[in-house]
């Protein structure tokens, strides 16, 4: 109990200043309630890190390969345990940017690879015909993952529909981030040409 409210207080002033320098034993203390938890619980707060906040529970779901029931469940009990806190009606975060920081440093390079690329078909399997609606999420996952020409794709793909949209605040950087990530190589000169006209109107 004593341990749960220096947390708790800790935890509070974080969000009040994001700026307070962390101390390496509040670190040390979060790290520890996370091995501490249940198996399913402690593999839904790593994946909901991979993913970023806002995390939607059918995403979650996909990746880990879990039914919706159960991960709703899990974000229930994580809620009680004052690690994650409810932000929609079907998505949820990490209660700090403390927490993902603390799993992701934790993580082998080869399985953060892994779970980028898992939360990048996660989107893909949930979404199906809409993926377009989160390709900017899914091109940060690959692009993690070292997947630079599909990143460069999805990046591209947020920054046209936005752009349709007139979402102009979305838009901005995509284009160029597509740029940058792809093998102009393999790619067409119609696409770099749409890619760069995109850029002027972003």
């Amino acid at each position: 109990e004593e341990e749960q409210d220096h947390l708790r207080h800790a935890l509070e002033a974080l969000r009040l200043d994001g700026s307070l320098s962390v101390p390496r034993s509040l670190s040390a203390l979060l790290g520890e309630r996370i091995r501490r938890l249940p198996d399913d619980e402690r593999r839904a707060v790593v994946a909901a890190a991979v993913l970023g906040s806002p995390v939607d529970v059918a995403v979650l779901s996909a990746m880990l390969d879990v039914p919706l029931g159960r991960v709703h469940e899990n974000v229930e009990e994580l809620v009680d345990k004052e690690l994650a806190s409810v932000l929609g009606p079907v998505t949820f975060g990490l209660r700090t940017p403390l927490l993902p920081a603390v799993v992701l440093a934790g993580l082998e390079p080869d399985l953060c690879v892994e779970l980028h690329l898992r939360a990048a078909r996660a989107y893909q399997a949930v979404l199906g015909a809409r993926t377009e609606e989160e390709a900017g999420r899914i091109a940060l996952h690959l692009a993690e993952a070292g997947e630079r020409d599909r990143a460069a794709g999805f990046f591209a793909t947020s920054g046209l529909s936005c752009l349709a949209a007139r979402r102009f605040d979305r838009a901005v950087g995509e284009p160029g981030r597509a740029l940058d990530y792809a093998d102009v190589e393999s790619r067409s000169a119609e696409e770099l040409t749409e890619w760069i006209a995109a850029l002027g109107q972003a």
